[in-house]
């Protein structure tokens, strides 16, 4: 936790970013150990410790949910057929063939 607000001051006092602009820190671990709680220091530094499988699970929740809006946006766009027959054929493969030895191409 202390490494984490160590960097955010850092950041500050370089210049990466402006006084005012809000600095969320995760601290990532296996376990959370008890009495580690979140931490606002100065107003606009947040040091959040979190666990490896909130971190992956967040992450899976967030894929799941991009993959099923894709899904849903492409049942809805216009198929386009000469590109689908293209893409379907075996003439295709022929395009990543090598020619010849690297010297050669």
């Amino acid at each position: 936790m202390d490494q984490g607000r160590d960097y955010a001051k850092e950041l500050r006092l370089a210049g990466a970013v402006q006084q005012d602009t809000e600095v969320v820190v995760y601290v990532l671990g296996a376990t959370i150990q008890p009495g580690v709680e979140p931490a606002i220091i100065g107003g606009h530094t947040r040091v959040e410790p979190i666990t490896y499988d909130v971190v992956l699970n967040r992450a899976h929740a967030r894929t799941f949910n991009l993959q099923r809006k894709l899904q849903l946006i492409a049942e809805t766009l216009p198929s386009d057929t000469e590109v689908a027959e293209i893409l379907q054929s075996d003439d295709q493969s022929e395009l990543f063939v090598p020619t010849g030895t690297p010297e050669q191409n």
